[in-house]
Formats: structure tokens, sequence, C-alpha cells
């Protein structure tokens, strides 16, 4: 791939992400999921790294419906950023920034319009759940074949 087809790969990356995430588009949540899945798989990162974060974000999940406790989730999902970034410096592989792209376009849909309401906001922390969910689960078939 030329370095000109970065930016424009890196936004398509973005913008994929942004409908799944807002518009609940679950036939473009599977379809993404699987063509990634399997490109994490082929560069290498492995089922513990991504479980890492997946376990991170589950936590925040538990946390994100007891009442009282939302806004502190809402921080650690922020917060997950600089870990995974961290990450994915520390690894210096591929799959790492592919997953690391991934999460933190995830994440900012999540965030994004400061002017959504409780609901919308869980609404699309669900989805961005889902789509790691199924991120990890085609990575793991990946490596099974």
């Amino acid at each position: 791939m030329s370095p000109s087809n970065v930016p424009n790969s890196q936004n398509m990356l973005q913008s994929d992400i942004r409908t799944i995430i807002q518009t609940n588009d679950i036939q473009k949540l599977v379809d993404f999921a699987e063509k990634q899945g399997y490109e994490l798989q082929s560069s290498g990162l492995t089922t513990s790294q991504i479980r890492l974060s997946f376990g991170q974000v589950r936590q925040i999940e538990a946390m994100w419906s007891i009442s009282g406790q939302r806004k502190q989730a809402e921080r650690l999902l922020m917060l997950l950023k600089p870990r995974i970034a961290y990450q994915a410096a520390r690894d210096n592989k591929a799959g790492s920034a592919l997953l690391r792209n991934i999460l933190s376009a995830g994440i900012d849909t999540v965030f994004e319009d400061t002017l959504l309401g409780s609901d919308e906001r869980t609404a699309r922390f669900r989805r961005f759940t889902e789509l790691f969910e199924a991120l990890l689960a085609y990575h793991k078939v990946a490596g099974i074949r």
C-alpha cells in the first residue's frame, strides 16, 4: 500500500465504524467484523492481546449499567484510548495498530456528539461492545482455520 492510500484507508475505517455505531446497521457490523477479524489474525495479533482490552471493556460495561457509576464508566472508556495506544506502540505490530485504530474510532463515536441523551449514548456504547465482541469472534475463527 502506498503512503498516499493510508489516510484514505484510515478514513474508510472510521467511516465504517461511525456508520455501524450510529445507525445500528447489524449487517455492516457483521461484514466489517469478519473482514477486520481476519485481518487482525493475519497481521499477527494474538487472542490474549485482544482479550486484554476486551476484558477492560467488559468491566466498563458492567459499571455502565449500575446507577451512579455511569460517569466513572464513561471516564474509564475514554482512558482506554491511551492504554491501547501504549499497547500498540509497545507491540509494534500491524495488528495492534489496526486494533488501536478500530477501538479508538469506536470510542470516539460513542462520545462524538456531546448533546446525545443518556439513552442514545448507552445504545452507542452497546453497539461498540457488540462490534468488539464480533471482532474477537472472527479473529478466533480465523485462527482455527
